[in-house]
Parts: C-alpha cells; structure tokens; sequence
C-alpha cells in the first residue's frame, strides 16, 4: 500500500510538472508571476522543512533513550 502512495505521489509530480511546462510554453507567462504559486511554494517548503526537522528530533530523542 505505502508502494502504490509513492507511486502517485512521484507520477502526479510528475504530470504536474508537464502540464505546468506545457503552459509555460503556450502562453509565455511563468508560473513565479503568480502570488499564489510563490505563496504555494513556501507552504510546501515548510511542510519538507518541518518534517525533517520532526524527524532529526525523534532521532536523537530515540537516541537519547537507548
């Protein structure tokens, strides 16, 4: 079940990124023009920043505990 997540994880990123380049390309605007894309970006950072940061801590706290 976790395989199957991964894999529409990775191809829906995938097809993302085509259909967001595929539009670039027709109308020759960009993505990063838009404030909802930049706000987006930031979200997505802090989610990857704070879920390693979760994970760096339960480490050395599963470290600390041996």
């Amino acid at each position: 079940m976790n395989n199957a997540i991964g894999l529409f994880l990775v191809f829906g990123i995938l097809i993302a990124v085509v259909v967001a380049t595929n539009w670039q390309e027709k109308t020759g605007r960009k993505l990063t023009e838009f404030a909802w894309y930049r706000i987006a970006k930031k979200i997505v950072l802090a989610i990857l920043i704070l879920g390693a940061a979760s994970v760096l801590l339960l480490s050395i706290y599963g470290a600390a505990t041996l």
